[in-house]
């Protein structure tokens, strides 16, 4: 997701480019600050349904995080208008945040932990797995939400990855 966060930012609040890039961080400092506070919490935690229900928090996050950048995103197309709104970038500065807390652990811990748990002697090879078919499914997405945002805009691609966050990733 990072990838795109500087048009994102550009597109849905009308900052400059170099604002929007500076933006950025905002989703790998969420990511760092969710793998240390979160991350801790889920591998103290016994597996099972407290780990799920952490995960489920987390996925919970991701989609407020959805949602709030629809509401910027949806709120500038109404506005109608090209002037920079520095306090939209800062909401979606934050929204973009807890999407970063929210996926760290179930992205960058849970699925390595399955694969630890399952995979055996071959560890890394479920872990490579794993990984692959995450990128597999998140080039999908990112192929289906290029049509959407050029069709219908960004408040209705945010509103459909809160939908995929529903889904639990």
């Amino acid at each position: 997701m990072d990838v795109i966060l500087g048009t994102v930012y550009h597109d849905i609040t009308g900052i400059s480019p170099e604002d929007a890039a500076a933006l950025v961080v905002a989703f790998p400092l969420g990511v760092i600050l969710g793998l240390l506070l979160l991350g801790t919490a889920f591998r103290r935690l016994k597996r099972g349904a407290k780990q799920r229900l952490l995960i489920t928090g987390m996925w919970g996050l991701v989609v407020i995080g959805c949602l709030g950048l629809m509401a910027v995103a949806a709120h500038r197309s109404k506005a109608n208008n090209n002037n920079p709104d520095d306090t939209a970038a800062g909401f979606a500065g934050l929204f973009v945040f807890l999407i970063g807390v929210g996926v760290s652990v179930p992205y960058y811990m849970a699925a390595y932990s399955y694969a630890a748990a399952h995979g055996g002697k071959s560890i890394g090879l479920s872990a490579a797995l794993i990984e692959a078919f995450a990128f597999c499914v998140a080039a999908l997405v990112y192929l289906i939400l290029g049509g959407i945002i050029s069709i219908s805009g960004w408040s209705v691609a945010f509103f459909v990855l809160a939908g995929v966050a529903l889904t639990g990733g």
